[in-house]
């Protein structure tokens, strides 16, 4: 009886405790849906948001590969980068909420005569803060981005919160801070954290840091190795009249860098001089005299200015310099002074040639001579057709016996930076007006320097432009 009894009284209590449970289990169940379907809203709710199209950073830099048909072969280097700002929230249950804003770096490559073959790879992503929950508060800092710091023999070195080496022809990395450091246990102590202290000297053709004991040092592309460079050894390569490590390290510019300028006036000289033929030019506006004493634009403001027309002249380089008293400056053989006043180049100005002290010379097959119409090369103008924003910028190339050979439209109304793509000139720029409040697509433009051919891209999707 018992036994039976005790079985009746589990078969009671079992039904009974089935039915709880079951209840249980629904509201069990209720609340985990409920919980789910609140994380999938608060998972939907902190969205990821694209704050302003990918854009340039820092400058361009070029630099020649040895290709497979033995002919060099120039690429095109440079950074972009995507603002974005994520929303989230300080508390579990969504009511407060937070945007950080964050950026994505991305490195990019590409051929230097028309664009084509593009590598790009995402190298860093960058907080511009960080989240304080428990005092519910967001600390908003300012973005230690990414900096190209320039190309050496196969390595492209690049400032990504530390001292780093890739690739130039894949961009990925070969050279790691950590293991530059391990390179050089020594010396890594010396290594600065501040991306100025790192700079690409064009005259010693190496990268070079200033270390936190304010000596010199080389890095070795090929080795990873750090080596101390004589103060004697630095000065000597000063541009300066005087003389010291320091002023070589604050004045010497990397070769493979552009031109970087709001306007024009930044990549156009008035006046050169060919040392191949001792020959002077310049372009003149109508009334405008040459100069008895002619001073490289490195020491003036070499730039032309204001919206008038100028034509070339040219005149050769007296042969007799005695009483020129500034050994920076050049007499000139006013004797020997021809112009073409019908030849007008309204804005015009000589382009330069990024890393030269020099324009922009294009070789042509005439021979050399010492006659001024006739110095075997060619240069090339930037000019307006028209004055106004509306009216892009010209590219002519001009015999140096004052002939055109072409012009082509840059299709920039603004240039903001001119490469050296080998045989291409390349500006970045912006053309036209916009609607009103948006923020004009920047253009990247490359111009063949012997036919005039134009090709251009859009630099936010690397997508041509439509004309």
């Amino acid at each position: 009886m018992s036994e039976l009894s005790g079985e009746g009284k589990r078969g009671s209590g079992g039904w009974g405790s089935r039915s709880g449970a079951a209840a249980r289990g629904i509201v069990a169940g209720l609340a985990i849906g409920i919980v789910f379907v609140a994380i999938v809203v608060l998972a939907f709710a902190t969205r990821d948001m694209q704050e302003a199209p990918p854009r340039l950073v820092g400058a361009i830099w070029s630099a020649s590969l040895d290709t497979a048909d033995s002919s060099p072969g120039r690429r095109l280097y440079y950074l972009m980068e995507e603002r974005r700002v994520r929303r989230g929230y300080f508390d579990v249950e969504g009511v407060h909420s937070y945007y950080l804003p964050y950026s994505i770096f991305t490195l990019h490559s590409r051929t230097g005569q028309d664009g084509s073959d593009p590598l790009i790879l995402p190298i860093a992503r960058i907080d511009a803060g960080r989240v304080d929950a428990k005092a519910y508060r967001l600390k908003l800092e300012l973005i230690d981005a990414p900096v190209i710091l320039g190309p050496d023999q196969e390595i492209l070195w690049v400032w990504n919160h530390g001292l780093e080496g890739r690739s130039l022809r894949s961009l990925t990395p070969v050279w790691s801070n950590q293991k530059l450091r391990e390179m050089n246990p020594e010396l890594s102590p010396r290594l600065p954290k501040e991306a100025e202290q790192y700079k690409f000297l064009g005259r010693l053709n190496a990268l070079v840091f200033r270390g936190t004991d304010a000596r010199y040092y080389r890095v070795d592309a090929g080795s990873g190795a750090f080596t101390v460079i004589a103060d004697t050894t630095l000065a000597a390569l000063s541009p300066e009249h005087s003389k010291t490590a320091d002023l070589a390290w604050r004045f010497l510019q990397p070769a493979a860098i552009s031109l970087a300028n709001g306007t024009a006036v930044g990549v156009t000289w008035s006046s050169i001089v060919d040392p191949a033929t001792r020959t002077w030019y310049g372009l003149l506006a109508s009334g405008e005299k040459p100069p008895r004493e002619w001073q490289h634009p490195r020491y003036t403001y070499g730039g032309p200015s204001g919206p008038v027309s100028r034509s070339l002249h040219w005149a050769g380089v007296a042969l007799d310099q005695s009483g020129v008293i500034d050994p920076s400056k050049l007499r000139l053989d006013l004797s020997t002074l021809e112009s073409l006043p019908e030849q007008r180049f309204l804005m015009g100005g000589f382009l330069r040639r990024p890393g030269t002290e020099t324009v922009w010379w294009v070789n042509t097959d005439r021979p050399r001579s010492s006659k001024s119409a006739d110095g075997g090369r060619a240069l090339l103008v930037l000019h307006k057709s028209e004055l106004g924003d509306d009216h892009p910028w010209q590219l002519t190339r001009v015999e140096t016996n004052g002939s055109r050979a072409w012009t082509s439209n840059t299709g920039l109304s603004e240039i903001g930076q001119l490469a050296d793509g080998g045989e291409a000139v390349v500006f970045v720029g912006t053309a036209g007006s916009t609607a009103r409040g948006s923020t004009p697509p920047e253009i990247l433009v490359f111009i063949d320097e012997s036919s005039g051919s134009r090709q251009s891209l859009i630099l936010r999707n690397g997508e041509p432009e439509q004309n």
